[in-house]
């Protein structure tokens, strides 16, 4: 681990948040997604509606299948949760 990285590490969660966002030009994005994966409900928290729905969009082209409501994206109930705890729509009908 770099120093860098261990320096990181020891700021707080909102140190992080703005440092990230003052540099986020220069982060890959494979790089955001590891951050962003630990905090991911915390960032739809403070998506509006439309926003929301984009992201349920793009999810669904994916192949997922998500409900979005007046508040909030829920997921229906199914036992095919994927470990990211996302339901996967079940393509083998061939409808």
């Amino acid at each position: 681990m770099t120093l860098f990285e261990r320096a990181f590490r020891n700021l707080s969660r909102t140190q992080k948040s703005e440092f990230i966002s003052k540099n986020i030009e220069y982060a890959y994005s494979c790089a955001v997604a590891e951050y962003a994966k630990n905090y991911i409900l915390d960032i739809l928290d403070n998506f509006d509606k439309h926003e929301l729905q984009m992201v349920s969009d793009y999810v669904c082209s994916k192949g997922y299948a998500l409900r979005l409501n007046d508040t909030a994206v829920q997921m229906p109930k199914t036992d095919k949760i994927n470990s990211y705890g996302i339901q996967q729509e079940d393509t083998s009908s061939g409808l």
